[in-house]
């Protein structure tokens, strides 16, 4: 059974009871997709991801490949079901090591809210390119929707005329 070890920094936007708590660390792409689902809504009802497009995921592929100085600085967003246990704090401070065992064939205990194009472009021009992660620590099926919607009908292209 593998075992996933990443230090990390823990974040809490707001200081209410309720709010979530986000962990922010980095991993190798084809790490984050052996235990992190993408969960797609024509493969189960009521998921949040739409269809893959193999397009956009070439495209990210050829943009790592044009040029060595192009990267994804836009982090991942995906929810993390964990056991307080598998988080280990630093006393009186923001940092924390994860760490946990995932079993293939057991559930997985990530879940990817946004960017699952760019892990799957970044996956394929390299499995250990390392991608940027803001994981949100023990939401529940309501507030995992919520994210996903607040994220994505929120975005806006940029005119043209600005480029």
């Amino acid at each position: 059974m593998p075992v996933f070890t990443y230090e990390c920094l823990v974040s809490r936007q707001r200081q209410t009871a309720n709010a979530p708590e986000f962990l922010l660390f980095h991993a190798p792409a084809g790490e984050i997709l052996q235990w992190a689902a993408i969960k797609r809504l024509e493969e189960v009802a009521g998921a949040p991801q739409r269809q893959t497009s193999p397009a956009k995921v070439r495209a990210i592929k050829r943009f790592l490949e044009t040029d060595d100085r192009n990267t994804i600085p836009t982090s991942v967003i995906l929810t993390l079901d964990l056991q307080p246990d598998q988080l280990a704090r630093q006393q009186d401070s923001s940092f924390a090591t994860l760490e946990f065992e995932w079993n293939p064939g057991e559930d997985k205990p990530g879940l990817v809210i946004d960017g699952q194009h760019r892990l799957m472009g970044v996956e394929s021009f390299g499995i250990g390119t390392q991608v940027n992660v803001v994981a949100i620590l023990g939401a529940d099926d309501m507030e995992k929707a919520f994210q996903f919607l607040v994220i994505n009908n929120k975005a806006s292209k940029v005119p043209v005329d600005h480029i």
